[in-house]
């Protein structure tokens, strides 16, 4: 009986420490895959392309634009003024 109950508090001390280990090498992979995707997500952020801009009318077909790095502070525009059509000329918006 003695020699029984020794050997179920060593089963158990065994038991407790293996799960502890286990638990640790666990939670240490879990921070290395945690580390690793934050890594992975900014290194994607970082290196992301420009954005591709388009312009239309709704006429003509689209016209992609350049993106600029700065905002535009100049006081002239970068695009023309557009040219008036015949269709909209004489027409009033009615009150």
């Amino acid at each position: 009986m003695l020699k029984q109950n020794l050997d179920d508090i060593k089963t158990r001390k065994n038991f407790y420490r293996n799960l502890f280990r286990r638990s640790v090498k666990l939670t240490l992979i879990m921070g290395v895959l945690g580390i690793s995707q934050a890594a992975l997500i900014f290194y994607l952020y970082i290196t992301r392309p420009d954005p591709d801009y388009y312009s239309t009318s709704g006429v003509a077909a689209p016209m992609q634009l350049a993106a600029m790095k700065t905002p535009n502070f100049r006081s002239d525009p970068l695009l023309q003024p557009d040219l008036p059509d015949e269709m909209s000329e004489g027409k009033s918006i009615p009150q």
